[in-house]
């Protein structure tokens, strides 16, 4: 089991059956969610994921072109609550249609714990299991937490970072755990083939990748 798997499991009782994954909007929060999800099917027999995300964001139709078997997809409304006027007062609308949403949906399905992956539409799923005192953690990726992760690292009962050198009394602090970014297998096997030596320069592999927040630069 992966690192952030096995920091899932240790904050249920017994063995896992129902866990709620929290996240959505950009691929960076999706698809570490994703590899959780895989591992958890792998490692859980019989382990069933609900993956909580927006309505108007990928993660619906990336949930379902997964072919994850046990994962299932809840869309719920979803908003940024940053802003003035009036679209900080639909974005507080949205927050209270996902509450009342959210609270129905874990008394029904009754997951062991619920991981949040930062991301808007993670904040509620989080924050309504914290006030129904289910188990929480959340995932941070990025070496400088987001909005969402720094308001809920206080709440949730455990913080996992993917980089040891984390600075601040939460997300460096004593309920924090390295456990890694999660890393889809499909990725994990072409980042071995990648390594393989080539015959010739004329045959040299280049990979190019983006990130909303790069270490290092100011």
């Amino acid at each position: 089991m992966t690192a952030t798997g096995a920091r899932i499991k240790d904050q249920s009782s017994g063995t896992l059956k129902r866990v709620v994954l929290a996240t959505g909007g950009t691929g960076g929060h999706i698809f570490p969610a994703l590899a959780v999800a895989e591992r958890l099917v792998a490692d859980c027999p019989g382990c069933s994921i609900l993956f909580l995300g927006g309505e108007r964001g990928p993660e619906g139709t990336l949930v379902r072109d997964s072919g994850i078997p046990g994962l299932s997809f809840e869309a719920l409304p979803a908003a940024g609550v940053l802003g003035r006027g009036l679209k900080s007062l639909q974005a507080l609308a949205w927050m209270t249609r996902s509450l009342r949403r959210c609270l129905g949906i874990l008394t029904d399905f009754r997951p062991q714990v619920v991981l949040g992956l930062g991301g808007y539409a993670g904040f509620v799923p989080v924050l309504t299991a914290c006030l129904k005192r289910i188990p929480t953690a959340i995932h941070e990726q990025n070496s400088v937490p987001g909005v969402t992760n720094r308001v809920l690292a206080r709440r949730v009962d455990r913080v996992l970072v993917s980089f040891a050198d984390m600075e601040g009394p939460v997300f460096g602090g004593p309920k924090a755990v390295v456990t890694g970014n999660p890393v889809r297998a499909e990725i994990r096997a072409g980042i071995i083939l990648w390594q393989q030596p080539v015959a010739s320069d004329a045959e040299a592999r280049r990979i190019v990748t983006e990130a909303s927040r790069l270490r290092g630069m100011a």
